[in-house]
């Protein structure tokens, strides 16, 4: 057992053991509280061909060296639609597929409508109100097969960038032996930001 000292940093895989102790790789770790501070990662979105032929995430985009030729961006949330357009203004050509009726969904649509007029008007094509069905790989190509306005089409670009979704990443944690409730796949917390674990 180690009392974790000040300013100590461990990157390592950890999980909870009990509300005081944690495993980090070889070590047991025990302190009074902890902060869970996990962060997320891309949810997986079952759809055909998409894992085959690769996708970038938004981490991945910030830490690119190579600027790619085209991009296709599958999602129309704030960080699709902020990404999609810096790598718009760079050069690369970028098409936005999005499932709601317009970008920024949980945005209201007034405001979202100028945004995607904006973006065509800088050279990007956006598709909203779309079902993506599959993907595959054309040479150096990716294809994503879909539909829009009652017709079969399809996009291909370089690069593909995820960002249907991203989820709490708390698998592994060991939650519940620290008595920390999860609803709906998230760590429950109060007005104050506090989980369910005094």
């Amino acid at each position: 057992e180690a009392e974790i000292a000040e300013l100590e940093t461990a990157e390592e895989r950890a999980a909870f053991l009990s509300p005081h102790e944690i495993q980090v790789g070889s070590r047991r770790v025990r302190a009074a509280r902890f902060v869970i501070a996990t962060g997320s990662v891309v949810s997986h979105v079952p759809l055909p061909g998409l894992d085959e032929v690769g996708y970038l995430t938004s981490d991945d985009l910030l830490e690119l060296r190579d600027q790619p030729r085209s991009l296709l961006v599958l999602g129309g949330g704030s960080v699709a639609v902020e990404l999609a357009q810096f790598y718009r203004r760079i050069g690369t050509e970028v098409t936005l597929i999005q499932r709601s009726h317009h970008i920024l969904s949980g945005a209201d649509e007034d405001l979202a409508r100028p945004i995607e007029a904006r973006l065509r008007a800088e050279g990007m094509t956006v598709y909203t109100g779309t079902r993506l069905r599959r993907f595959e790989r054309r040479g150096d190509l990716a294809v994503a097969h879909f539909s829009h306005a009652g017709q079969e089409r399809e996009a291909a670009a370089e690069q593909v960038f995820h960002a249907l979704g991203r989820r709490p990443n708390i698998d592994g944690l060991g939650l519940d032996l620290a008595g920390v409730e999860v609803r709906d796949r998230r760590v429950w917390v109060d007005d104050e930001m506090r989980t369910s674990q005094p």
